[in-house]
């Protein structure tokens, strides 16, 4: 007699992990509120121009209150397709921001890009969405973010590819550790199944 196979399908993937996701998103929301505000000392320090940093400052205090909404409500994002679709954009609305920082930042700054590979990295591992939609949202950002090395000012060519190179390792880094982690959770509701 032949073992049952125990076929997952994503939408049973999605629903079985659906509140602990939720949980996991709300969490990283409160922390991204808590992450603006040292990003808004050092951008104050930099950003010569200051009504580019008070644009900057206008546009996170509105990141933050619809970040502070998403948690808020319980009720109006019963529905999954509502509240992935409010994650993606508050994921956008994120990576704009940082993007949005990293241009008004000096020529000659390349911190920044310590923070968009930490972002590429962690990114799909804890907003747990459609990872083709991730794919798709994180791969703009990574060619925005690429697209600014030719505007920054480096001490030499091989910083540049250096840089660019740990850009595009951080992205992949980031999908296949996310990818192992969907498996392995694939697997563990897998095995339940079977109990």
């Amino acid at each position: 007699m032949q073992p049952r196979q125990f076929d997952i399908s994503e939408g049973d993937f999605q629903a079985h992990y659906q509140k602990s996701d939720r949980l996991q998103v709300k969490r990283v929301l409160k922390l991204s509120m808590w992450f603006y505000f040292p990003l808004l000392m050092l951008e104050y320090a930099l950003i010569e121009n200051r009504l580019q940093f008070y644009l900057l400052l206008a546009l996170k205090i509105c990141a933050v209150s619809y970040s502070m909404w998403i948690t808020t409500q319980k009720k109006n994002l019963v529905d999954s397709g509502r509240f992935a679709h409010h994650i993606l954009v508050w994921a956008s609305i994120f990576l704009f921001l940082q993007l949005l920082s990293n241009f008004f930042m000096p020529k000659n700054y390349l911190g920044h890009y310590l923070i968009d590979a930490w972002l590429c990295v962690i990114v799909p591992i804890i907003i747990p969405l459609n990872q083709r939609l991730l794919r798709q949202l994180l791969i703009g950002f990574l060619i925005a973010s690429l697209a600014l090395v030719f505007l920054k000012v480096f001490p030499n060519d091989v910083y540049k590819l250096t840089t660019l190179g740990f850009m595009l390792i951080a992205s992949y880094s980031g999908f296949a550790i996310a990818s192992s982690i969907k498996q392995y959770r694939r697997a563990i509701l897998k095995a339940e199944r079977r109990i």
